[in-house]
């Protein structure tokens, strides 16, 4: 086999050839090439005419030509060049067509094989796994790492262990086993130190403040994200610090801090624009429209999410299209236009299907399905969850199976199938706890408290609540702190615990205003007050039936006078000084047989209990008719005319007053 050289030299030329003439064929000469004009012939008409057919060529070459083929140092020259070439143009690719880099890689791969080349097989196999966690197929890119780090640690190259020891740790992440994750960056963290390698020192610490963040420790996380931004800025690196920032922003918007978050994320943007990195300017623009939609500024974050979507659509970056249309979808449903949304969601989930991104299919199912409840197709909801839950299965992410199961716990528990339930929430809950999520504890322990709420199991229900408000305090979680007070005090009321109910729903309801109040947007305002309505509407309740309507009558009013202030765009700037509208005025219009209905429950499950002005007092009752439920509309009241004393006795404190919106 003395000849076989020379038909690998001449698919080298060709890749000089494509390289040099973009893709056009070109008659011209490289220094490495051989200088037989037979392989130079050859060549000239076997280059390949794509990308991928060049890829295929030069494998097949590989395949048929071995080491000891190889005479020359000139072939061997010339194959590591095109090795590098053959990476390079895969790194281009990973991203948005992770398949076809791959391709590229393994080239790469078999190459550094012929050439004996150890480090450039840990560095292609490391690649190679990149592409496969990119399309999370997990165990396949493991597979990969772990051959990398063999490598690395057969040359005793540290740099590559603290690198394959860093890739590990991001699938584990990504899986959501979170503690595996931290020792692999724990380790490359200290590889770094060692060798004082300070970037990959602020890669680890970047690391393990992701995995501090996803576990609701953020404290901790917020301390590494610090650390490692302060080291890429003493090393100038303005593009790896920007990305810390964004980082911080990221952690400030979780924990509520939405005007800090986005200082430090329209910062970032704009440290990518003085670099034109167009792929990072589209994941900042993104964040910022995340935050001012959190905010409730709508239009900017829409505005945001469209320059997003047109960059990534000119980079080709299919996966970045679709979670712009997700994200626009989001939107959508928060003004109400459930079908555009669904439109949306269903777009981008097809993008996501073409490319393969499945952990994207998987959570882009879970909005599918819960747009489809909003628009009453419940009976496709579940179909939807379940197919979320496969996935996750499949892909070994935890955090994602535990994320579906809950979803899947809440359908069975809101179509009464309560043992079902309990099941899917208790297995989510055991999950959350194996991964330290607390954020996620509390979540599970909250749906598992309303499913034994529902069944009329109060002191089980308390126990769950509870347990969740203490997570949610202890990670600072102060909106959910607000919101496990008022499921602990409507918990209260219908066990009967009036005195408990209301203490409880009071402190609720103060937190909730001091947390509307501290938002920068009208929108934002609305958007929490609309959450806190239910908080009245209990307190109402429990004021009712402890005896005092005027007390039950205030809550009502202070409901309507926040909900006026707040639909006065731009005038409201505080509105705990607002007093409730006076009954006075009302009470000279009525008659001696007249009343006027404030307030009525619309829970069916409740006895029908309305909240009457009559022309001397407020008193309750609750109405013998449970069909007879009447909505509130957007005037201030509603008369009652023949509400008359012989129907039955107005008893003051009588009866108990649900849930139902209360409208200006």
């Amino acid at each position: 086999m003395p000849f076989r050289f020379a038909p690998l030299g001449a698919i080298l030329l060709g890749l000089a050839l494509l390289s040099t003439t973009g893709g056009c064929k070109q008659s011209t000469t490289s220094s490495d090439a051989p200088s037989d004009s037979s392989a130079e012939a050859t060549a000239q008409r076997t280059i390949p005419v794509s990308s991928v057919e060049l890829v295929d060529s030069f494998g097949n070459a590989l395949d048929r030509f071995g080491r000891a083929d190889l005479p020359s140092a000139t072939d061997s020259a010339m194959l590591r060049r095109w090795t590098d070439s053959l990476y390079t143009k895969g790194q281009s690719l990973q991203r948005e067509a992770p398949d076809e880099a791959r391709k590229h890689f393994q080239h790469a791969l078999r190459a550094s094989r012929v050439l004996s080349d150890s480090t450039g097989s840990a560095r292609y196999s490391g690649a190679i796994g990149e592409t496969y966690r990119l399309e999370s197929r997990f165990d396949r890119a493991l597979d990969h790492y772990r051959e990398a780090l063999r490598i690395s640690r057969a040359l005793n190259n540290r740099a590559g262990i603290a690198r394959s020891l860093n890739r590990i740790g991001t699938v584990h992440k990504d899986q959501g086993r979170y503690e595996e994750a931290l020792v692999q960056y724990r380790e490359s963290l200290q590889i770094g130190r060692e060798v004082g390698d300070r970037e990959s020192v602020a890669a680890a610490l970047n690391n393990i403040g992701n995995v501090h963040e996803s576990q609701g420790r953020y404290e901790k996380a917020l301390a590494r994200y610090r650390e490692s931004l302060q080291i890429e800025r003493d090393l100038g690196d303005r593009e790896d610090a920007a990305m810390s920032s964004r980082n911080i922003g990221i952690l400030r918007f979780r924990r509520g801090q939405y005007d800090e978050a986005l200082l430090r994320a329209q910062k970032s943007l704009e440290i990518q624009r003085e670099l034109e990195n167009q792929k990072r300017i589209a994941r900042s623009l993104n964040l910022v429209a995340g935050i001012q939609l959190r905010k409730g500024q709508h239009n900017q974050a829409l505005a945001r999410y469209r320059e997003a979507l047109q960059i990534n659509r000119d980079l080709g970056d299919q996966g970045g299209v679709a979670l712009n249309l997700t994200n626009m979808a989001i939107i959508n449903g928060k003004q109400g236009q459930h079908e555009n949304a669904l439109s949306r969601f269903k777009k981008g989930l097809q993008v996501y299907r073409e490319i393969g991104k499945r952990r994207s299919i998987a959570r882009t199912l879970n909005n599918v399905a819960a747009t489809l409840k909003k628009l009453g197709r419940s009976g496709e909801v579940l179909a939807r969850y379940r197919e979320s839950l496969r996935l996750y299965r499949e892909m070994g992410d935890q955090n994602g199976v535990a994320t579906a199961l809950n979803n899947i716990g809440a359908v069975y528990r809101t179509n009464g199938r309560y043992k079902e339930a309990l099941a899917r929430y208790r297995e989510s809950l055991q999950i959350k706890r194996e991964l330290s999520d607390r954020h996620g504890i509390a979540k599970s322990l909250t749906g598992i408290a309303k499913t034994h709420e529902d069944q009329g199991r109060h002191g089980e229900a308390l126990t769950r609540y509870r347990e969740a408000f203490k997570i949610r305090q202890e990670v600072e979680n102060r909106p959910g702190v607000a919101a496990s007070l008022s499921s602990i005090g409507t918990a209260h009321l219908e066990a009967g615990r009036l005195r408990a109910a209301t203490d409880t729903l009071r402190r609720a309801v103060r937190l909730a205003d001091e947390l509307r109040l501290s938002a920068t947007s009208p929108d934002a305002r609305r958007s929490l007050l609309s959450t806190q309505i239910g908080t009245y509407r209990a307190l109402t309740t429990a004021h009712v039936r402890s005896g005092r309507p005027e007390s039950a009558l205030r809550s009502v009013e202070q409901a309507r006078a926040r909900l006026l202030a707040d639909r006065l765009a731009g005038t409201a700037t505080g509105d705990t000084a607002l007093a409730p509208p006076s009954t006075t005025e009302l009470r000279q219009t009525l008659g001696p047989d007249e009343a006027a209905l404030l307030y009525a429950n619309t829970r069916s499950e409740w006895p029908l209990t309305a909240l009457v002005v009559t022309r001397d007092t407020t008193v309750a009752r609750t109405l013998p008719d449970t069909t007879a439920r009447i909505a509130i509309g957007t005037e201030y009241r509603a008369r009652l005319k023949r509400l008359r004393r012989e129907d039955g006795p107005l008893a003051a404190g009588t009866g108990s007053v649900g849930a139902t919106a209360v409208t200006t």
